[in-house]
């Protein structure tokens, strides 16, 4: 099972390599937002927000993993994990 990063921290620990969305972002993460999140420390991806419940989300990966063999996670399947974890939100 997939351990997902906390984006805050990793931001303190490392700033000019790690970006966190605002609160006011964050209060703007809705179904159907993309946002990027990552797994065990080695891979960054994209997410589509299918349920939001409080800090508590829901969505499907968005995207190809190139290190399916550490977090066991693939396209399309479903993930759960809460805003402090999302390291991007999607802007058109």
């Amino acid at each position: 099972m997939a351990i997902f990063n906390d984006a805050h921290e990793m931001k303190k620990m490392y700033p000019a390599t790690f970006y966190a969305p605002s609160s006011n972002e964050l209060a703007a993460v809705h179904a159907g937002t993309l946002v990027k999140i990552c797994a065990d420390d080695v891979e960054r991806f994209w997410v589509i927000v299918t349920d939001v419940e409080g800090n508590r989300l829901q969505g499907t990966v968005d995207n190809d993993l190139l290190h399916s063999d550490v977090h066991q996670l693939k396209s399309d399947d479903v993930v759960s994990f809460e805003l402090r974890h999302i390291y991007q939100v999607y802007q058109e």
